[in-house]
């Protein structure tokens, strides 16, 4: 409804039939969402951790604090 703009007001929403999903099956959408979560920070952590050591061996290797060789034995001089 509405002349220059269309829009919906509360009448109109009341007659659209929605469906939805047991209780059952809400709870195990919540559930997997839930595992799913869980997953995802325990990988951001690992992600962090990780981030973290490269930017302690960048600084290493970087400052001199650990000495770089280089293998020189596959070059065809």
């Amino acid at each position: 409804q509405g002349v220059t703009r269309p829009r919906i007001n509360l009448g109109n929403m009341k007659r659209i039939s929605v469906p939805k999903p047991s209780i059952d099956e809400q709870i195990n959408i919540v559930q997997k969402i839930d595992g799913l979560s869980q997953i995802m920070q325990i990988e951001v952590k690992k992600r962090n951790k990780l981030k973290k050591k490269k930017t302690g061996l960048m600084h290493d290797l970087l400052t001199g604090k650990v000495p770089v060789t280089i293998d020189d034995g596959d070059t065809n001089d």
